[in-house]
């Protein structure tokens, strides 16, 4: 037991020192010389052209397929609908709204309620058809109070504001 907690700890370790390195300051790294392509040996040179042209090409693609996706009427009505000056607004309200912390709160006090009384509703039914059941149901009625109640409670109406129109939208275009 104590070896599987020995590596754990050096596994956290590890991971902070990388992360901690990974996030270190622009220009704190010492500055290598990159050698140009006429210093380089022939075949370190074709290998260097050959990653950068590969690179390119990714990235040419990636921009194509974004370009073809923004020539799509439906997404081009959704982004027209999803920025009007009342959804932007509103969505800032939502992001900067200070009971954001107590929303997350109340929204693991709920998952821990559900999975409590999905214990308890699980251990009392043997049945199979009752057991599907009660996972269906428990299962709606968390998902409906995390994703309504609880923000439309903490938020008010601006949530429920930006929720009627996001549904109206992807309905418009789905449909």
């Amino acid at each position: 037991m104590r070896s599987r907690t020995t590596f754990w700890f050096v596994l956290a370790l590890l991971g902070m020192l990388w992360t901690g390195l990974a996030v270190a300051d622009p220009g704190s790294a010492p500055s290598l010389p990159i050698p140009l392509a006429s210093q380089l040996p022939l075949d370190e040179a074709e290998a260097a052209a050959l990653d950068i042209q590969q690179a390119s090409g990714a990235t040419l693609q990636q921009v194509q397929q974004i370009q073809k996706l923004m020539q799509n009427p439906k997404f081009q009505m959704m982004a027209r609908e999803l920025t009007t000056p009342e959804m932007l607004q509103n969505s800032k309200t939502l992001i900067q709204h200070p009971a954001r912390k107590a929303v997350i709160t109340a929204e693991i006090l709920w998952l821990i309620a559900m999975i409590l009384l999905r214990a308890w509703y699980s251990s009392k039914r043997t049945h199979w058809l009752l057991a599907l059941w009660n996972r269906t149901w428990l299962g709606a009625t968390y998902l409906a109070v995390a994703m309504f109640l609880i923000p439309g409670f903490f938020f008010g109406p601006v949530y429920s504001r930006v929720v009627l129109s996001m549904v109206h939208v992807f309905w418009k275009s789905f449909s």
